[in-house]
């Protein structure tokens, strides 16, 4: 027994066989005293036992220096505030608040006029006067005495480089403006930014230019067909980010029109008629009469031939157009399809009309003067 007490209770029921033997245990409550102890110590063991309880003679560990913990590294903005925690230091006997705390700074950058306040506190600060590497010690005493090792934590006030984004490539018509976006660029110090557009390839005879290239959001207007690569960075006034680019394919007004209204054709020719409903072909019809589908059909087919003339008949395909959009207005304009008279809409889906209306729209404002 231990100092004449009473022997401890072990969570696990260990025999020997040989006087002397070591064995790692935990044991609970061993000095009595009604807290948990649980240790692992090298203790010796008489060959006898009795009724489960084992003889103990001696308690090895005593207590043991804390350990210090200085917390983890840090990068920072030169200039700013740092402030440290060594709250995940530890002792077997003495609460983490409870720990005396000796912080020391051990290094900083040539010139630095660097230094803590609350040094004897679980979390000091300090200004990071200069760009450079700081060192931080840590040392933690627990309530009898016992120090820890030392713990260094390292704080790089170096500037990490901001990131430019000069958005997804993007499709655009010659003469109508283009905007570019760049405000998904970031920094990972939070810094504010400038904008550095510029146009670094362009079709042959272009005279393009960028308005508002310094800005998060400039823009473009096309004035030749072709692809027009653009390039951003980004600085943060200390580093300038490496160059994002983004591509702005340019087509003319005719090209545009014509990708739209076979878009929209597509998409006429697909509606169900009543026709191909009677026959079981589809369910519900889409169109007020399989006649009416083909005569807006034709409508676009022949919009298609005016823009493929050369020149180009621009005012027949804009009359054709019309003449269209006149039939598939009903659902955007009013809510409902227009019923009987001059006006009415051969398309009674409104889910289909829509997508037809929208898609001559386009290209009637692609084209018009």
């Amino acid at each position: 027994e231990s100092d004449g007490g009473s022997p401890p209770t072990f969570t696990e029921r260990v025999i020997s066989t040989a006087t002397g033997t070591a064995y790692n245990v935990f044991a609970t409550d061993v000095d009595g005293d009604g807290d948990t102890d649980v240790l692992s110590a090298s203790i010796g063991f008489s060959p006898s036992y009795n009724d489960g309880k084992i003889a103990w003679y001696e308690n090895t560990m005593g207590n043991q220096p804390p350990e210090a913990d200085a917390g983890e590294s840090q990068s920072i903005y030169a200039g700013g505030t740092v402030c440290l925690d060594g709250s995940n230091s530890f002792d077997d006997n003495t609460p983490s608040g409870d720990l005396g705390y000796a912080w020391t700074l051990t290094g900083r950058p040539q010139g630095s006029a660097a230094s803590l306040t609350g040094a004897d506190t679980p979390n000091p600060c300090f200004v990071a006067d200069l760009p450079g590497t700081y060192t931080v010690t840590l040392v933690v005493t627990d309530a009898e005495g016992l120090t820890s090792d030392p713990d260094t934590v390292t704080i790089s006030s170096a500037n990490l480089a901001p990131t430019a984004d000069a958005g997804p490539d993007d499709g655009a018509i010659v003469g109508n403006v283009a905007a570019l976006d760049g405000t998904g660029s970031s920094d990972p110090n939070d810094d504010p930014l400038t904008y550095a557009w510029a146009i670094t390839a362009a079709p042959e005879g272009s005279t393009a230019t960028l308005v508002g290239n310094t800005t998060a959001t400039p823009s473009l207007t096309p004035d030749v067909a072709g692809e027009y690569t653009i390039q951003l960075v980004v600085s943060d006034g200390l580093a300038d980010s490496p160059p994002d680019e983004v591509v702005i394919c340019a087509i003319m007004p005719g090209d545009y029109a014509l990708n739209k209204i076979l878009e929209a054709l597509e998409i006429v020719n697909g509606l169900c008629s009543p026709q191909d409903e009677n026959k079981g072909l589809c369910s519900p019809a889409q169109v007020t009469t399989q006649g009416n589908q083909t005569a807006l059909g034709n409508f676009l087919t022949q919009a298609i031939a005016a823009l493929q003339e050369d020149p180009p008949d621009v005012d027949r395909a804009i009359s054709k157009l019309n003449q269209a959009i006149v039939r598939t207005d009903g659902c955007v304009l009013r809510g409902e399809p227009d019923g009987p008279g001059p006006g009415r809409d051969w398309i009674t889906d409104c889910a289909a009309q829509e997508s037809v209306y929208w898609l001559l729209l386009d290209a009637l404002d692609a084209i018009s003067p």
